[in-house]
């Protein structure tokens, strides 16, 4: 990844007792310089796949949300991934990463965002619903 200086080759019980505690050290110092080049890629992966939204190309934004959640696990990510699923008709997964959202905005008090979680649910959930056709009630034989 670029900007960070650590990345652990072999496992950490290969590593003599006071390697391991030097390890240690430097990895808690390199995750701190990498936060920033993180943060600000996955930003840059969020707006490509919000432009690849509103230009209907669902398919390829998931994508670009997807490895923005993973970089930076902002909410507002995962409640586009879940409007591209259900654009797509993946509702399972849409109501799946929809509820997510909502769940995790409510923890952090963010309720602008739990609102929109909710506000997709809700219009998943009713597309969801199994409606019987032609006049025919659930159950009744043809």
């Amino acid at each position: 990844m670029k900007g960070c200086l650590f990345t652990l080759e072999r496992p950490l019980r290969a590593l003599p007792k006071v390697g391991r505690r030097a390890l240690f050290v430097a990895a808690n110092l390199s995750v701190a310089a990498c936060v920033p080049a993180r943060t600000a890629t996955a930003r840059e992966e969020l707006q490509q796949g919000y432009a690849l939204k509103h230009a209907g190309k669902c398919e390829e934004a998931k994508l670009w949300f997807i490895d923005s959640f993973h970089l930076d696990a902002k909410l507002q990510a995962l409640l586009y991934l879940a409007e591209c699923e259900a654009q797509l008709d993946d509702l399972v997964a849409a109501k799946r990463d929809a509820a997510q959202v909502g769940d995790l905005a409510l923890a952090a008090h963010d309720q602008a965002l739990a609102d929109a979680a909710r506000t997709l649910l809700d219009k998943i959930e009713e597309r969801l619903q199994v409606r019987p056709t032609g006049g025919a009630s659930v159950g009744t034989p043809r």
